[in-house]
């Protein structure tokens, strides 16, 4: 838990790179837990932030064949309807 905390914090200041790279360490260390459908969509929406809309959709459509129950999984489909598609 506290490794997405920390990644949510970093998300909450702006600092969207590191917010990135703890929820990859969170996905990477602790693959299996409870975080990790938070994780991929908060990863996704800091990737928006920082214009990497390619890898974005890539995590927001993995949070859906995922978890397409959970609440994530409800949350990055309306927010893939609104990213555009790369080119």
């Amino acid at each position: 838990d506290a490794q997405y905390w920390l990644g949510d914090c970093y998300y909450n200041q702006k600092q969207h790179n590191q917010a990135i790279g703890a929820f990859e360490q969170l996905l990477i260390n602790y693959p299996k837990s409870n975080k990790t459908p938070a994780a991929l969509l908060r990863s996704a929406f800091a990737r928006l932030a920082v214009n990497d809309t390619k890898n974005a959709r890539l995590y927001l459509e993995r949070v859906i064949a995922e978890y397409p129950a959970a609440e994530e999984g409800s949350l990055a489909r309306m927010r893939l309807e609104t990213v555009p598609k790369s080119k």
